[in-house]
């Protein structure tokens, strides 16, 4: 007899030790076998070692494991393990929270395996979502939050703001360029176009397009002569090409 304890773990996760999938393997071949009987004492061959008439107390049970004694299967339990309170860089996600906290409740409480899996479907389906939120409901908010308010609130320094508001009033459309390499006035020449071509062919060719819909590909098509000349009237007028 085995007079150390055991203990049987419950492996969750996938199995990538050589050993214990050898071990699986072996324990799934045994399951498959008919059970028999163990023979009667008298049968068995007599032992090599004799075992002590008294052995001490073990600290903890001959045989213990971390398998749940619950005999309902997965699709009778109904309790769902709560999650952890969600961390304070989540607040005002409410409703994206309870949104998940929905979709993990309905897999973890299917009835049966053919509704979890039509579930994982109806998750997982790459159609588009229906939008939850307006362009229209965007733009006020966005509007609010980032244009200056109409009325100067209450916590804001007036004085101070009037102060400021006069000082960059005073900053001219145009300065001077004091740099000795005159980096802010130097115009555009063809060799600065041509190393904006190769900067676009190593890096950026196949980027999305901005509100103008232009490829990048399109401005590679464009004489560098022509590049430059537009190039030196965006800076003159401090504009760009409208869409």
């Amino acid at each position: 007899a085995r007079t150390a304890p055991i203990r049987f773990i419950h492996l969750k996760e996938n199995i990538v030790n050589g050993h214990l999938e050898s071990a699986k393997n072996m324990a799934d071949i045994a399951c498959t076998l008919p059970r028999s009987n163990p023979p009667p004492d008298n049968e068995l061959e007599p032992r090599i070692q004799t075992i002590p008439e008294s052995t001490p107390p073990l600290l903890q049970d001959k045989v213990s494991a971390d398998i749940p004694n619950d005999s309902m299967t997965p699709e009778q339990q109904s309790s769902v393990r709560a999650r952890s309170a969600y961390p304070a860089a989540h607040r005002g996600r409410d409703r994206l929270n309870d949104l998940k906290e929905r979709n993990r409740k309905s897999l973890l409480e299917a009835k049966s395996t053919g509704a979890f899996w039509k579930q994982v479907k109806r998750l997982s389906d790459p159609a588009p979502v229906p939008v939850s939120v307006s362009a229209q409901a965007l733009k006020e908010v966005f509007e609010a939050r980032l244009n200056p308010p109409k009325t100067l609130p209450e916590s804001f320094d007036s004085a101070e703001h009037r102060m400021n508001k006069l000082l960059a009033s005073l900053i001219p459309d145009s300065t001077l360029d004091s740099s000795p390499e005159g980096f802010f006035s130097s115009e555009w020449t063809e060799d600065d176009a041509a190393w904006l071509k190769d900067h676009i062919r190593k890096h950026s060719l196949d980027s999305a397009t901005g509100e103008d819909a232009i490829l990048y590909a399109e401005i590679m098509d464009i004489p560098n002569d022509v590049l430059v000349l537009l190039c030196n009237e965006c800076v003159k007028k401090q504009d760009g090409p409208s869409v």
